[in-house]
């Protein structure tokens, strides 16, 4: 017997998350409401609970890899159950070590970014789980330079120099640069500011005024002004 574990309502208007980190690895035993992995939305941070006790079997999302609400995201097995067979069971015709063909396929969110790119899969190195394409891994590729070919020579005397390469970086001596993809909920703040500066009517105004016949009188009767009252105009 097994039991689904699927992605919680996260609030209103919210219906896809990033994967943060799995609390807990396939095949430890989990207790009824142990948090198994934590979620993160535009606005919000979820750790999921285990509905169930048993024994746990993730699924093949990575760290970063997009869900949406009511995905199924692992497998709760009875502890007996777990212990009699094994959660995948190799096919009886081939090799153990043999994977399935669709096993580095793009899921969902980067198969939009493929398309949004106009990037081939077969340009993308995958780091998701089993080399799976994930939609960072389109969005590092889709920054990457296209590579510069030579030009040919113009004639026979001397061949042309192909195009410096594109310069590396510079980075500090405290130690290399780390580009680290943005939050649901820090990209959400960016777009609102972005939005706020754009629909938001920001202005400053100053006016002016002549005090100098007020500066005239004050220095005509200040004395005067001190004497009585002991304060200054």
């Amino acid at each position: 017997m097994s039991v689904e574990v699927r992605v919680p309502s996260m609030g209103e208007s919210v219906s896809v998350a990033n994967v943060v980190k799995w609390l807990k690895k396939a095949g430890e035993t989990v207790k009824v409401d142990e948090g198994i992995l934590s979620l993160e939305s535009d606005k919000a941070n979820v750790v999921v609970p285990a509905p169930a006790a048993g024994v746990l079997q993730p699924s093949d999302l990575a760290e970063g890899a997009e869900v949406t609400v009511g995905q199924v995201i692992a497998l709760i097995v009875d502890a007996g159950a777990a212990a009699v067979a094994p959660a995948v069971a190799p096919a009886a015709d081939a090799p153990a070590d043999a994977a399935p063909a669709d096993a580095a396929a793009p899921g969902p969110a980067a198969r939009r970014a493929l398309e949004e790119n106009r990037i081939s899969a077969a340009d993308v190195h995958g780091t998701g789980r089993g080399g799976r394409i994930t939609r960072e891994d389109v969005e590092a590729a889709a920054k990457r330079p296209a590579p510069v070919a030579a030009p040919a020579p113009a004639a026979p005397v001397a061949p042309v120099a192909a195009p410096a390469a594109p310069a590396a970086p510079v980075l500090s001596s405290a130690g290399s640069e780390e580009i680290v993809p943005m939050t649901g909920i820090r990209k959400r703040i960016a777009q609102r500011l972005v939005e706020a500066q754009s629909t938001a009517a920001i202005l400053t105004t100053f006016n002016e005024v002549d005090m100098s016949r007020i500066m005239a009188l004050r220095e005509k009767y200040q004395d005067r002004f001190v004497k009585r009252y002991g304060i200054k105009i």
